[in-house]
C-alpha cells in the first residue's frame, strides 16, 4: 500500500513537473503584453536589490527570462537526477522517462522565475567584470625601459638621452642585486631615495624569455587614480533566500 502511495506521488510530481515545462514553452512564444505576470514584482525587486535597473529586468523579462527558467529547472533536475543527467529540460519529460525512476523538482512558478533572476544576474555581474579587466588592461601598459629612459629625460633635459639611459640601466642592475641578495618579492621601487620617479616600480627583471625590464606606478597610486566603484554582492544561494524575503516584503 505504501509502494502504490509513493507511485502515486511520483506520478503527481511528473505531472506537475510536466506541467510547469509547458507552461515555460507556450508563455515564452506569447508577446510580453500577454505574458504570465505572477513574479514580476519579486524579481524585479531582486533586480533592484543588486543594484539592477528596471531596463534592465524589463529587458529580461521580454528576451530572456523563460530561457533562464528552463535552465534553472535543468540545474535543479540534474542534481535530482546524477546517474541520469539531461542537456536540456524539454527531454525531461521524454515518453520513456516515464518509467524510470526519477526524481522532480517541486517549484513553483514565481520562485522558478526567481532563480532564473539570479542566473541573469549573475550573467550581467560576470560579462561587467570581464569587460572592467579588459578596460584596465587597455588603459594600463606597464611601461618599459625606454618608455622610462624617455620619462627620466623629460625631467633632467640637461642630460643627453644616452646618459639617462645608461644611468638607469645601472640602477636596474644594482637595485636587482640588492633584491635577489635580500630575496625581495617584485614589485619593488626603482629608486629607494630622491624625488625622482618615485613613482615607479620595478615589476619583472630580464630572465629567459624576458628580454627587459618592465616598471608599474605604485599600487596604492593606481588605486586612486582608478574610479572607485561600489562593492556588488555575490549572486549565490544564500543571497537568493535573502532577496526573496526582501522581495516578499516589499511587493
Amino acid at each position: 500500500m505504501n509502494e502504490g502511495k509513493q507511485n502515486k506521488s511520483d506520478a503527481e510530481a511528473r505531472q506537475s513537473f510536466t506541467k510547469l515545462i509547458e507552461l515555460i514553452a507556450s508563455e515564452m512564444i506569447k508577446q510580453p503584453a500577454n505574458r504570465n505576470l505572477e513574479g514580476f514584482y519579486t524579481t524585479k525587486n531582486i533586480f533592484l536589490g543588486y543594484g539592477r535597473t528596471e531596463k534592465e529586468h524589463k529587458f529580461w523579462r521580454d528576451r530572456g527570462m523563460h530561457a533562464d527558467m528552463q535552465t534553472a529547472l535543468l540545474d535543479q533536475y540534474n542534481n535530482l537526477n546524477p546517474d541520469a543527467p539531461l542537456k536540456h529540460i524539454k527531454n525531461a519529460v521524454a515518453p520513456d522517462n516515464a518509467y524510470q525512476h526519477l526524481s522532480y523538482p517541486d517549484i513553483s512558478w514565481e520562485d522558478l522565475e526567481c532563480h532564473a533572476a539570479m542566473i541573469r544576474i549573475d550573467k550581467l555581474l560576470l560579462a561587467e567584470a570581464q569587460q572592467e579587466k579588459q578596460d584596465k588592461d587597455a588603459e594600463y601598459q606597464p611601461p618599459t625601459l625606454e618608455q622610462v629612459v624617455d620619462l627620466d629625460h623629460v625631467l633632467d633635459a640637461s642630460r643627453d638621452h644616452a646618459l639617462c639611459r645608461s644611468t638607469i640601466l645601472k640602477l636596474c642592475k644594482r637595485r636587482q642585486e640588492q633584491i635577489e641578495v635580500r630575496s625581495l618579492s617584485l614589485p619593488q621601487p626603482l629608486y629607494t631615495s630622491g624625488k625622482k620617479l618615485r613613482d615607479i616600480e620595478i615589476i619583472e627583471f630580464p630572465a629567459g624569455n624576458k628580454p627587459e625590464y618592465r616598471f608599474r606606478k605604485p599600487k596604492e597610486q593606481r588605486n586612486r587614480e582608478r574610479v572607485n566603484r561600489p562593492p556588488v554582492p555575490r549572486a549565490d544561494s544564500k543571497c537568493v533566500i535573502g532577496m526573496l524575503a526582501g522581495a516578499a516584503s516589499m511587493g
